[in-house]
């Protein structure tokens, strides 16, 4: 492991982890060392969680969700369901431990 890098990042939760991967993009222009810094296992490291969020298919960390919807349902106050189908985006599901394991494969 380098001594010195270009860019350190202190947390590796949803941020910390999305800007590795982006910082490390293959074929990007400028080349960085990337180091993301977190707690070590045990009793200071969070727990695996989920982050969900919306987004068109074909997303960057498609390979490592553990769930995708492309159906939004809301209750009303009586509990009338109104259901619509997205044409453009999908409500995405990323475990943690998935997503920890797509940022290190890239890092490395």
């Amino acid at each position: 492991m380098p001594a010195d890098f270009d860019v350190v990042i202190v947390g590796a939760g949803a941020a910390g982890m999305s800007l590795a991967y982006h910082l490390c993009a293959p074929g990007a222009d400028v080349p960085v060392s990337v180091a993301l810094v977190d707690a070590p296992p045990g009793p200071l490291r969070a727990p695996p969680r989920t982050w969900c969020f919306w987004e068109p298919p074909g997303g960057p960390y498609d390979q490592s969700l553990a769930a995708s919807w492309p159906r939004l349902r809301v209750r009303a106050a009586d509990g009338a369901a109104t259901v619509a189908r997205l044409s453009r985006l999908r409500y995405k599901m990323l475990c943690s431990d998935a997503f920890e394991a797509l940022v290190e494969r890239r890092l490395a």
